[in-house]
């Protein structure tokens, strides 16, 4: 395919479009032919930019030098979006060239470009997040990278969006690695940890943005967090309620380790094993439950931990301290310089900063800890290169604070934030506001008015103030549609409970669904309205249609009061994950009514 391509190039050497298509070939087929040469293929790149310096070729250029060279790429870095300013990944890939470059400020209004046209890309097509390609992957590095130049609030507010976002059991989920809820949850932890918004951090862990999760890990987790927030406000008592559970859980898993023990001697007595066999299968056994059993140690030691320092038991806090696992190094460094180990803080503080470039949480803990060190010229010089830096910070955080009342004794006026500004060699860049919104929000669900078969009309504009579930089938002769109206049935109390209406709108004409309704003794013993939509209107309208097969599709759609489409499915398969369809209605209408709320305030 290559040679082909060379081939072509060499008998039309003005044709752009033969050029670019063996840059992707030769880049999409690295893995079995590498690249010998990256400047020749960068060179036939620019061959094209130069006749048509807004080809999106620029994109490949950007994958080219990303694990090489990535200052090479800044010319693409700059004009990659605006080349194919409706794609979002376009505006995306930048990113990746001023991450690498340490250019977070640069890379976060490339990725907050990304986010917006998604945005606005499935406003317009009804498309919910997850269901596009690299939306999760985008957004979770956007918040990285406003937590690396202290957009903290932009931060927050975007990570509890992720939260917020609807769900679905194939593709986002809490447990699900990679999904837009996931993601959500990590992001929205590292931030309010990394600025001590403790208050925040407390008040999210009784919410829904980290609620408690089904898994082990989430477990240890939230009870070291939980343990975290009351040693920040002073309560042991608190810490100690939250080791509790980890030690009974330690118990648990010890008590695992013997019993899986025990049956393997059980079993290796059986299979007539010599002794040291029987010791080895005895020993695997044992060793599949250290892991859990270690991370369970290292969450009661970081809580022993704050126990250890705020009764100044420092000796023991320094060995605690040894036994964690997954505490920052800005954290530790501050944890070290609280016990004593100013040495170890300062040697470790600076590590960080030479590994973690221009972050601004990183210079703010240098500053603090080498004033407290002693090293004043040092804290200085991390307090100039934090205000180079400074554009961007929401000075209301407290590690910010900190240094806004430190500033003075360090030679810098109170008000030591210097604008943004923006370089000049990242191309003409757009308004990001007309590029579509910050967040994702659900869009209107279209109106309708269909008749049932005794000919009484409904309109969707009907159920306004209340929750409704829509579900497009394909009438009586879909087998699969059936099975899934025989599961909705029964459940239809438990949707009302919820204060949801249930309406099924049906492929069949007027007579096909009197007719249908007649025979089926299921679909006649239904106490929620069919609709007749013979002409498949409505179905289109709802996207619920397959334009290439010219067919229609199984649809399930939950709306919320106003009018929005909170959740959807289409697919060739209806919908019947009922359970998950009750949970995800409850969660979602919960923040349907926060969100009313909120504003009627």
């Amino acid at each position: 395919m290559i040679r082909d391509l060379e081939a072509l190039v060499y008998e039309y050497p003005d044709d752009l479009e033969a050029k670019a298509f063996l840059v992707v070939t030769i880049y999409e087929n690295r893995g079995s032919h590498p690249i010998g040469s990256h400047q020749a293929v960068s060179s036939l790149i620019q061959q094209i930019l130069e006749v048509n310096p807004q080809h999106p070729v620029h994109h490949y250029r950007i994958h080219l030098w990303d694990y090489e060279k990535a200052e090479r790429a800044l010319a693409s870095a700059a004009l990659c979006g605006q080349s194919a300013p409706g794609i979002a990944h376009m505006w995306h890939m930048p990113g990746h060239i001023f991450s690498r470059l340490h250019r977070y400020a640069d890379a976060a209004w490339q990725q907050e470009a990304s986010a917006r046209v998604d945005h606005t890309h499935m406003m317009c097509t009804r498309l919910l997040p997850d269901q596009i390609f690299n939306y999760a992957h985008n957004n979770e590095w956007l918040i990285r990278n406003l937590n690396y130049i202290g957009r903290v609030h932009d931060a927050v507010d975007q990570a509890k969006n992720m939260i917020e976002l609807p769900r679905h059991p194939r593709y986002n989920d809490t447990g699900k690695r990679g999904s837009s809820a996931y993601h959500g949850r990590q992001r929205l932890l590292e931030t309010l940890i990394r600025y001590e918004l403790w208050e925040d951090l407390e008040a999210s862990l009784n919410s829904v943005y980290l609620e408690a999760l089904d898994s082990e890990a989430d477990r240890i987790r939230r009870q070291t967090v939980l343990g975290l927030t009351a040693w920040q406000r002073g309560d042991l008592k608190g810490v100690a309620a939250a080791k509790r559970p980890l030690k009974e859980l330690l118990r648990t898993k010890r008590r695992e380790r013997i019993q899986a023990a025990n049956e393997a001697e059980e079993q290796g007595r059986k299979d007539r094993k010599s002794n040291d066999e029987i010791a080895g299968i005895m020993a695997q056994a044992m060793l599949k439950h250290s892991g859990a059993i270690d991370r369970v140690r290292a969450a009661i030691a970081e809580l022993d931990l704050y126990v250890a320092l705020e009764e100044r038991r420092f000796k023991a806090a320094k060995k605690l301290l040894d036994q964690t696992r997954g505490i920052s190094a800005v954290r530790k460094a501050r944890l070290q310089l609280a016990m004593g180990e100013v040495d170890q803080a300062v040697e470790l503080i600076q590590r960080t900063q030479s590994r973690e470039t221009n972050r601004v949480y990183v210079l703010a803990a240098a500053v603090e800890i080498l004033q407290a060190a002693g090293r004043r010229d040092e804290a200085i010089q991390a307090m100039k290169e934090l205000q180079e830096r400074s554009g961007h910070l929401d000075l209301d955080m407290p590690v910010f604070e900190r240094l806004t009342a430190l500033a003075p004794e360090l030679g810098f006026e109170t008000d030591w934030k210097r604008p943004y500004r923006t370089p000049e060699d990242v191309g003409v860049r757009p308004d990001l506001e007309g590029l579509g919104t910050f967040r994702w929000s659900p869009g209107k669900a279209p109106d309708f008015r269909l008749s049932d078969a005794q000919g009484k009309y409904r309109r969707l504009s009907d159920y306004r103030g209340k929750p409704l579930v829509l579900i497009f089938y394909l009438g009586y002769g879909c087998a699969h549609c059936v099975e899934q109206i025989n599961l909705v049935h029964p459940r239809v109390a438990e949707f009302a409970e919820q204060g949801v209406s249930l309406v099924a709108v049906s492929t069949e004409t007027l007579e096909e669904l009197n007719r249908a309704l007649t025979e089926s003794e299921l679909l006649g013993a239904l106490d929620f309205p069919v609709l007749s939509n013979g002409s498949l209107d409505v179905f289109k309208e709802y996207r619920a249609f397959d334009d290439f097969e010219n067919v229609p599709l199984h649809g399930t759609f939950l709306i919320d009061g106003e009018g929005r489409v909170r959740w959807q499915e289409i697919s060739y398969e209806p919908f019947e994950d009922i359970d998950f369809l009750l949970k995800e209605a409850r969660r979602l209408l919960a923040q349907s009514s926060l969100e009313l709320a909120s504003r009627d305030f």
